[in-house]
């Protein structure tokens, strides 16, 4: 990724040390009274009717919001897992609750364009969270084969959804977006083996790599949105 225009420029994000000049942030510049209400402002039908915004979001409620998805989408992935190695009661609703998170993103993705895209995306994020899910399936059967037809196409899917993101915003870079995408992958299947043959503790250092890899996927998500709808953006 290109320096100039990475998020994370010298190891600080690129964007928070042009806004605040490499200030310490404190946790209550994080919170303001309407901040629920400027979060999910893009749920109002008015607004998913254009491909673009018609109203803007700032810069800092949308990279909370980014990093609120991501973070649910691997602290459910995990939860999920431990269910299904386990056959836990509760296993249908953490499940529920993890494909809430494609759902949440289609949302946001519809803020910025019209609801067919949002719902493309939508839909490809579910995929990849189902294929996962079979994915753990299968390896607790013990049943290789399945265990890589399903990993190839969890890894089509990463292709689909690079491809996607670039041909509706070209500051998605396709290539940049499947790698990224192919080490969330990786990492992931090494955390279920971990959980799988009950190597916890190799389990949580993992979830650690997860999360700062999500994280920086994060920040590549909001670089695309931010240059490409640079007026709906306030900083």
């Amino acid at each position: 990724m290109n320096n100039n225009n990475c998020c994370y420029f010298c190891g600080m994000p690129y964007y928070f040390d042009q806004l605040y000049d490499g200030e310490v942030i404190e946790d209550n510049d994080f919170y303001y009274p309407n901040y629920i209400d400027s979060l999910y402002q893009y749920q109002n039908d008015n607004y998913l009717r254009h491909e673009k915004p018609t109203k803007n979001i700032t810069f800092l409620n949308l990279n909370n919001e980014l990093r609120r998805l991501w973070e649910e989408h691997i602290f459910w992935t995990k939860i999920t897992i431990m269910a299904l190695t386990s056959d836990t009661l509760d296993t249908k609703f953490v499940t529920n609750r993890l494909l809430k998170n494609a759902d949440d993103f289609g949302q946001l993705f519809a803020f910025f364009y019209d609801q067919s895209i949002a719902e493309q995306f939508k839909n490809l994020i579910r995929d990849h969270l189902t294929i996962a899910a079979d994915l753990v399936v299968a390896a607790k059967k013990g049943d290789n084969n399945s265990v890589k037809i399903i990993d190839e196409k969890w890894h089509k899917n990463a292709d689909e959804i690079a491809r996607f993101m670039n041909s509706i915003n070209p500051y998605f870079n396709e290539t940049e977006i499947k790698n990224m995408f192919y080490n969330h992958l990786a990492l992931t299947k090494n955390e279920a083996v971990a959980i799988l043959t009950n190597k916890y503790e190799e389990a949580i250092k993992l979830f650690d790599k997860i999360e700062i890899q999500a994280l920086m996927m994060s920040d590549m998500f909001l670089e695309g949105f931010t240059r490409q709808f640079p007026n709906q953006i306030t900083r």
